[in-house]
C-alpha cells in the first residue's frame, strides 16, 4: 500500500459507528470514575451542569511504510458547553497515538484501544477538574467576607 491508503481486513467491522463508540466509551469512563452524580447521553433527560461536545478530528491507522505496522492516531476536540445557552466555556484538544506491534487486525485494534483510551482518559480528567458551573457567578455576586473585629 502507498503511505496514504488504507488496509481493509476481511470480515472486520467496528461494533458501531466511530462517533457512537467514542460517546459510549466516554460515558462509561465517567461512570467508572465515580465522581459524578449522573452522566448520560442527550436523550436520557438529565439536567446537566455542563454539556460535553466531542469532535472527532482524527481516528486512523497511518502507514508510513507499506506493509509495516501502522501508527494509530486519535484526536478529539472536547468542549464544555453551558447547558442553557450552549456557549463554549472551555475547550481541550486531546491527541494520542499508539504504534501497532504488528500489521495485523488484533495488533491494530489494540493500538486503537490504547490511543482511544488515553484520549478519553485525558478528556474525562480535564472535565472532572473543571470549575463548578456557578463558581464565577457566585464569586461576582457574593461580597468578600469582612474581617471580624474584637471589642
Amino acid at each position: 500500500n502507498a503511505p496514504n491508503t488504507m488496509d481493509y481486513y476481511a470480515n472486520a467491522n467496528w461494533t458501531d459507528r466511530v462517533p457512537s463508540l467514542i460517546e459510549a466509551l466516554t460515558v462509561e469512563a465517567f461512570q467508572r470514575s465515580g465522581k459524578m452524580k449522573a452522566v448520560g447521553r442527550d436523550t436520557e433527560g438529565l439536567t446537566p451542569d455542563y454539556v460535553l461536545a466531542l469532535e472527532i478530528v482524527d481516528f486512523e491507522a497511518f502507514y508510513a511504510v507499506p506493509d509495516t505496522p501502522p501508527k494509530v492516531q486519535v484526536k478529539i476536540v472536547a468542549s464544555l458547553l453551558n447547558p442553557l445557552t450552549h456557549s463554549v466555556m472551555a475547550t481541550l484538544r486531546s491527541e494520542h497515538s499508539a504504534q501497532a506491534s504488528a500489521n495485523n487486525l488484533s495488533s491494530i485494534t489494540q493500538a486503537f484501544s490504547d490511543a482511544t483510551g488515553a484520549t478519553i482518559g485525558e478528556i474525562v480528567n480535564w472535565t472532572l477538574h473543571a470549575p463548578p458551573p456557578n463558581a464565577e457567578r457566585k464569586a461576582e455576586v457574593s461580597p468578600a467576607p469582612q474581617p471580624r473585629r474584637r471589642h
